[in-house]
């Protein structure tokens, strides 16, 4: 464990060995030095022999952006620096890749309900972020993929490594193709500029946000030929699958259609999780009381009670007397 570069106040731990030099990024886990609470820290290193393309440019954009947007899936920049030497460094929450997340979450649940339920989750938390991105800031993410997303230890997937986010400029069209090829969209491999520099903006992130659902259901892509497979992905999410995955960028669905599909939103955990993550007041304590109340009383279906407990945990979060009315209620089930 050692210090940081640049002065902050955080311990630099290893690297995460399955995002180690990844476009000259690498991921550690770190504590703080005041609490000694974890953090992650990703650290740029412009003397990479594997940069990809990647730019210190590109390095800057990503410091700057983790330092100002804010959204409740956007993984939560604690601080950040750049060095004399040209490193740069982001510390955040402690988070862990998505496929990491992936492997060891399939590994260790048995109930293929409750990862489902988890997966779906996750994803819905991605599109609210890339729908963010793309239709409320007007940017686009750019390098977006499994790379680019990580999971909390409370399980919420978050976006980040925002190296090309911005607008479709020359500097973006220069550095576009730093993006993992199997992710890249037919007119980014080809490089055609013209129809890049023209195309809908949500239509860049659109097809990468359909290769991600490919790969967290169907395992990662080798081959153009692998998005045809739909065999594993629910049939709840498959049209809009294919939709993200038009050939033409103009007829690619814009993300935020995402956001009212059944598959993601009409699911209980999905539904609780985003109601309770909202910050609260008292006004709306005693709003969401009759909420709480029908949560604690709804029969559980997971003998291991495991969907229960993932809400329960936002309660206490949220607020600490209710999630004691909310425990004692289920208790007395």
């Amino acid at each position: 464990m050692g210090n940081t570069p640049g002065g902050l106040p955080y311990h630099l731990g290893e690297p995460v060995s399955s995002y180690t030099d990844i476009q000259g990024w690498s991921l550690h886990a770190g504590t703080s030095k005041a609490d000694k609470s974890p953090v992650s820290i990703f650290k740029y290193n412009p003397k990479s022999t594997n940069l990809n393309g990647n730019t210190t440019a590109s390095a800057q954009n990503a410091l700057k952006l983790a330092k100002t947007m804010k959204h409740p899936n956007v993984v939560r920049c604690l601080d950040g620096i750049e060095t004399p030497a040209g490193e740069i460094l982001i510390i955040t929450e402690p988070v862990v890749p998505l496929l990491d997340w992936l492997t060891t979450t399939r590994a260790v649940e048995t109930n293929q309900d409750t990862f489902a339920n988890a997966v779906t989750l996750g994803l819905a938390g991605v599109v609210r972020a890339l729908s963010f991105l793309n239709n409320d800031v007007s940017i686009c993410h750019g390098l977006f993929s499994h790379h680019a997303v990580f999971v909390t230890s409370g399980g919420d997937w978050k976006v980040s490594r925002f190296d090309l986010a911005g607008k479709v400029d020359a500097g973006f069209l220069d550095r576009h193709q730093l993006l993992n090829r199997s992710y890249q969209s037919p007119e980014r491999s080809s490089n055609d500029r013209a129809v890049l520099r023209n195309m809908p903006l949500h239509a860049i992130d659109a097809w990468s946000l359909g290769v991600l659902i490919r790969t967290v259901y169907g395992g990662e892509v080798v081959r153009t030929e692998d998005l045809q497979n739909t065999s594993k992905i629910p049939k709840g999410l498959t049209q809009a699958y294919q939709k993200l995955l038009k050939g033409t960028p103009e007829k690619r669905l814009n993300i935020k259609r995402l956001l009212s599909l059944k598959h993601l939103q009409d699911n209980a955990l999905v539904k609780s999780m985003f109601f309770l993550g909202k910050p609260l007041n008292c006004c709306v304590v005693c709003a969401r009381f009759p909420f709480y109340l029908a949560l604690s009383k709804e029969p559980q279906k997971k003998k291991d009670g495991s969907t229960f407990f993932t809400v329960a945990v936002v309660v206490l979060g949220t607020c600490p007397n209710i999630y004691i009315f909310f425990l004692r209620s289920y208790r007395a089930r």
